[in-house]
């Protein structure tokens, strides 16, 4: 144990802050363009947070700002893909008995005023 910590500080020392720094987090909140259905508060840092694994979501969703707009212009996602995934791992957190986020679209969509 004590031979990998000190192995890992060298490969820090030699390596830079680059390798051995925390990865980007990205913005804490993301607002999600939703149609009629009225826009999505997306909370990234809660999420990241809570989720031991970045590609729980980023293996559908690529890490850049309109991924989601720019998948749905074309054509690469289907119809409430984003709200089946969304609240199909909420779900499952429930019932394993983690916490878990909304279970319903109006907790998550807010149109214009609201």
């Amino acid at each position: 144990m004590k031979r990998s910590v000190i192995l890992l500080i060298a490969i820090c020392a030699l390596a830079g802050p680059a390798l051995c720094a925390e990865p980007d987090r990205g913005r804490p909140e993301i607002t999600l363009s939703a149609g009629r259905q009225g826009d999505v508060r997306f909370p990234h840092a809660r999420h990241e947070d809570t989720l031991p694994d970045c590609t729980a979501c980023h293996r559908t969703y690529p890490e850049e700002k309109g991924a989601i707009e720019k998948l749905a212009q074309d054509g690469k996602l289907k119809p409430q893909q984003v709200m089946k995934e969304c609240i199909g791992c909420h779900r499952q957190r429930k019932k394993d008995g983690l916490s878990f986020g909304p279970l319903s679209c109006k907790d998550c969509h807010h149109k214009s005023g609201e």
